[in-house]
Formats: C-alpha cells, sequence, structure tokens
C-alpha cells in the first residue's frame, strides 16, 4: 500500500444488474484531500478522477506504483493553476480476480465459466451509482483499461444510457487485446500470437509449497522475471491464496493462484466480446477521445497486427508505443 496517500477499499454488490457477484474496488488520493474521511469527498472543478481496470490474471493491486508515480509527476509538474489536477483514483477488480475472487467463493465454485468483460464492465456502472465518486460542479472522469481491461473499458460504455450518455472525459486502452475470434481464423499472425499465450498458461507451475517460494519462482520465470519488483510482490500478495482452492479442492498443503491457469485458458478461448467491443469503439471515438497505447518490445507481426487493426477503427485519438516495455506494460514499466 502506497505510504504517502490515502487509502481505503469498498465492496459493490452487482445484484441490482443481474450478477449475484461483489467485488472490492480501492480508492487512492492524497491525505490532505478535502472531507478525505467523509464517503462522498468534493473535488475542485477542474480535478480529475481516474478509473483502473486491469488486465487477464491479474489483480487490481498491481496498479499501485503506478498510481504512485500519477501522483508523483502531478506534484513535479507546473503550478496547479496551469493544468488539473487528480482527485482520486479508484482501482476496479474483477469479480473472479483477486481478493474479490475470495470474496465470492461460494459463488464461484458452482460456476466452470470465468467472468466475462461485460459482466467486469458492469462494476464500473456499480462505482457511478454507489454515491462513492467525488463530487464537483463539472465531473471528469478518466477510464484506464489494460489488455482485457481494454476490452471492458469500451463494453462499460455501451451501459451509460441517455440522457447522460456516457461519463468519461477520455478512455486510455493500454495494449487492448484485439485478437478477436474472426480475426485469428482470418490473420495467421493473431493465430501465431493468441496461441503462444494460451501454450505458455499450460507450461508455467501454480502450486508452490508458500508464497516466499512463489516469489522466488516467478522472479526467475521468463514470463514474470521482467515485471517491476514492487507489481510482482503485489501480484503474490493479492493473486495467491492458500490451498485448497477452486481450482485444486483435494489439495491441502500449499499455495495457488487465486485466478486458476485453467479459468484463466478458457477466458482466452471466449473471445466473442472482442468483436463487438471494437464495432463499438469505432462509434464511441466520434463521441470520448479514445487513446491506444502499445508496448514497443514487440514482434514485428504483432505492431503491424496492432497497427492493422488500430487504423481500421479510425476513430481513436491517439496511437502511440511505450518505450522499454512490452505486453504488459502496467507490470514492467509502472
Amino acid at each position: 500500500m502506497p505510504s504517502s496517500l490515502a487509502v481505503d477499499t469498498h465492496i459493490l454488490s452487482l445484484k441490482a444488474h443481474g450478477e449475484d457477484l461483489e467485488t472490492y474496488v480501492k480508492r487512492y488520493r492524497l491525505p490532505a484531500n478535502p472531507n478525505a474521511g467523509g464517503r462522498k469527498a468534493l473535488s475542485r472543478n477542474d480535478s480529475v478522477t481516474i478509473l483502473l481496470l486491469h488486465g487477464l490474471g491479474c489483480v487490481k493491486e498491481q496498479w499501485e506504483p503506478t498510481i504512485e508515480r500519477l501522483f508523483e509527476l502531478e506534484k513535479a509538474g507546473p503550478g496547479l493553476r496551469q493544468r488539473p489536477t487528480i482527485c482520486e483514483v479508484w482501482s476496479i477488480e474483477c469479480p473472479d480476480h483477486g481478493q474479490s475472487a475470495l470474496l465470492n467463493e461460494t459463488v464461484l465454485r458452482g460456476r466452470v465459466e470465468p467472468v466475462m468483460c461485460r459482466t467486469y464492465a458492469l462494476t464500473v456502472l456499480a462505482l457511478f451509482r454507489s454515491g462513492l465518486l467525488a463530487q464537483s460542479l463539472k465531473p471528469r472522469f478518466v477510464l484506464v483499461g489494460q489488455c482485457g481491461g481494454a476490452v471492458t473499458a469500451v463494453l462499460s460504455t455501451m451501459m451509460f444510457r441517455e440522457p447522460s450518455g456516457v461519463p468519461f472525459t477520455s478512455i486510455i486502452l493500454i495494449n487492448p487485446w484485439f485478437y478477436s475470434a474472426q480475426l485469428i481464423k482470418v490473420n495467421a499472425d493473431a493465430r501465431r500470437e493468441a496461441s503462444q499465450y494460451a501454450e505458455y498458461s499450460k507450461t508455467i507451475p501454480d502450486i508452490w509449497r508458500s508464497r516466499e517460494e512463489a516469489l522466488r519462482y516467478l522472479k526467475a520465470e521468463k514470463y514474470h522475471r521482467s515485471w517491476h519488483p514492487q507489481v510482482l510482490e503485489q501480484f503474490v500478495k493479492s493473486g495467491v491464496t492458500s490451498l485448497p482452492s477452486r481450482a485444486y479442492p483435494l489439495e491441502t498443503e500449499g499455495v495457488t493462484l487465486v485466478y486458476p491457469r485453467t479459468i484463466e485458458r478458457r477466458a482466452m478461448q471466449l473471445l466473442y466480446e472482442v468483436q463487438p467491443m471494437l464495432q463499438h469503439l469505432r462509434h464511441l471515438g466520434h463521441r470520448v477521445p479514445v487513446h491506444v497505447a502499445f508496448g514497443e518490445i514487440q514482434s514485428t507481426a504483432t505492431q503491424e497486427f496492432q497497427r492493422a487493426v488500430s487504423n481500421e477503427v479510425e476513430s481513436l485519438a491517439s496511437i502511440r508505443y511505450l518505450p522499454r516495455t512490452g505486453l504488459r506494460a502496467i507490470q514492467q514499466s509502472p
């Protein structure tokens, strides 16, 4: 937990939206924020509230090094009168990931399918209806999603109806998952890249004797060793649980991933939400500025595929490549 920030955790229920699930959300803000102890904080009219959505297999706490960096950059930047300030940052967890999965353990035991992006998107709507967000005469919200969280971010905008419409002043998609089932069928590069991710999840172990052993293993493992140390530590702290678990009900010793590899692989196979996301993105960009960022350390084929899909969308406000990072930009270079 960032020591320089005030952090509080809340539970959102999705029952009003037809799902018997709950999820944890965390709010981060400067301790000096007005009314910091109250349920509804008051925001400056030119301040921004940022909402963060994580990727597949991740946890909400993995955003914390990035959140700290955002507040550090704000302090180091120009005077407050010259630009908006950060009012608060919210990290929203998918109901079957991290500590939220433990919160929903009983419900999830009866499910064989992963919680999909549309359900994750309901958490954004639930947060806006919760009364927890800071109040302002001119509210400004920035929605940020990574990988599968980027799919969720776009789909969430379909849930806000007129007259209020989409409440976001801008949307940022970091390494969005563009591999739809249709594209994988016709595009060899997309098919190869998607199959590599699936193969990886089949080979990596997901049971260890302790969290310490899990951390040591992941620090040395090819896929995770490029992660920022703080991000990896948060992943082990919040994304690893004691056995028995949903995936291993008969195992009684050691620890395992909260989000099972079997469910992760199944989520990679269920790509039917990507095509509607891409179709909606074409229209969304005409209503709200949508910015896309990719990690630059990726294969030429992957970069060409990402550019091709981004160019087809046409309405994107900007496309840029993040230096010194790849597919997991938030984990590698917060």
